[in-house]
């Protein structure tokens, strides 16, 4: 019989993680919020992002709490700062175990294609698709087995709305199909990778999106209607996500990889036009 594992504060004892996009802007928003579950889990947190003021209000959350934590500040559509980043990580810690790939952007490739303007559509593939396998190549060269990959995607890879950017949905859903093929890729080496799908949390992203059109007012009813329109009849967080993620960066998963886990309160399986009935 196999050993049992460990549980709770003791689930990623002595692991080396490392969050992108793991900054708090506003609030704790998925990356942040995995960082600080991974944290608590006994990992040490090696947080990635744009701006480092950013990912210093996670580490002094992380740090309150009794974890450890570093900041990096990088770009990670660029090789270069992903190589820098690893580099050092490397030489802090001797190796990555575990990699979340949160980093992304969605406010730019906007609009119908029609109106679809290069320049936006290329910056959201460069950060949210380009800077995974940048971000992956390099790390997969400190990690060893039982190492794990986590990908976010997203439910607008798999749930479409004239209302969602074009280069977004279609960036997420590419997301789903390079976790696969690395997956397969990477087995041979005992490393994981699996895919989070988020559904429509409540974040200070979601809440900086709603509020750019809408009242504050239009925003209370639009997010009670995203609410009810899923079969839990719940609002999910930032936090729901980040417990998917912990449970594959975890030996929990061990024999789990190439999945895509969707995280949306049951919003995918749902018959649109009976979403508002109750």
């Amino acid at each position: 019989m196999p050993e049992p594992r460990p549980q709770g504060e003791a689930l990623l004892e002595r692991k080396i993680a490392v969050v992108t996009g793991g900054g708090a802007k506003d609030g704790i928003g998925i990356g942040a919020a995995t960082a600080i579950r991974l944290a608590g889990a006994g990992a040490h947190v090696v947080v990635v992002n744009r701006s480092a003021a950013a990912g210093e209000v996670t580490r002094s959350l992380i740090e309150d709490s009794g974890g450890t934590c570093d900041v990096l500040a990088a770009d990670t559509s660029s090789a270069k700062d992903c190589e820098a980043v690893v580099g050092t990580v490397a030489d802090r810690h001797g190796r990555i175990d575990i990699l979340v790939n949160n980093a992304a952007i969605s406010d730019l490739g906007k609009g119908h294609l029609r109106d679809m303007v290069e320049e936006g559509w290329d910056a959201v593939m460069d950060v949210n698709l380009k800077g995974m396998m940048l971000m992956s190549r390099s790390a997969v060269r400190t990690m060893s087995d039982g190492a794990s990959i986590i990908n976010l995607s997203s439910i607008a890879a798999l749930r479409h709305s004239a209302n969602v950017p074009l280069a977004y949905a279609t960036s997420k859903g590419a997301i789903m199909t390079l976790t696969s093929a690395l997956a397969s890729q990477l087995g041979a080496s005992g490393i994981r990778v699996n895919c989070v799908v988020p559904g429509g949390v409540w974040t200070p992203i979601a809440w900086r999106a709603f509020a750019a059109v809408m009242s504050p007012a239009e925003v209370e009813t639009a997010r009670e209607r995203r609410r009810t329109s899923v079969p839990l009849q719940s609002e999910g967080t930032a936090w729901d996500v980040a417990d998917a993620i912990l449970f594959f960066a975890s030996d929990q998963s061990r024999w789990i990889t190439g999945q895509s886990l969707v995280v949306d309160g049951g919003h995918c399986i749902n018959d649109p036009s009976y979403a508002y009935l109750k």
